[in-house]
């Protein structure tokens, strides 16, 4: 198994392993906030819809889980589709 790293918070919890071809992968079942923030970048929050219109992010109560594993191309992308908010995924993972 590769590297797993986490990312924990209030209203989110996720786990993120490097993926074979370099990707971040966010593992099914990690939980996204639900809110997003003013600093949200717009790619982000449009990742976010596209991802729930697909299935591969359902809504749980008051989070997001991912239903499936998700590779994203950088860890602050990831870190930002979690978190909601703008986020440096170098330093948050």
């Amino acid at each position: 198994p590769g590297l797993r790293f986490f990312f924990r918070g209030e209203g989110f919890a996720a786990e993120m392993e490097l993926g074979a071809s370099g990707d971040f992968v966010v593992l099914a079942g990690s939980r996204a906030r639900l809110k997003t923030t003013a600093t949200i970048p717009r790619a982000t929050s449009a990742l976010r819809k596209t991802l729930l219109d697909s299935g591969a992010l359902k809504q749980e109560a008051d989070f997001l889980v991912f239903t499936s594993d998700y590779g994203f191309g950088s860890a602050s992308a990831a870190a930002a589709t979690v978190i909601g908010a703008s986020a440096n995924g170098r330093i948050l993972w």
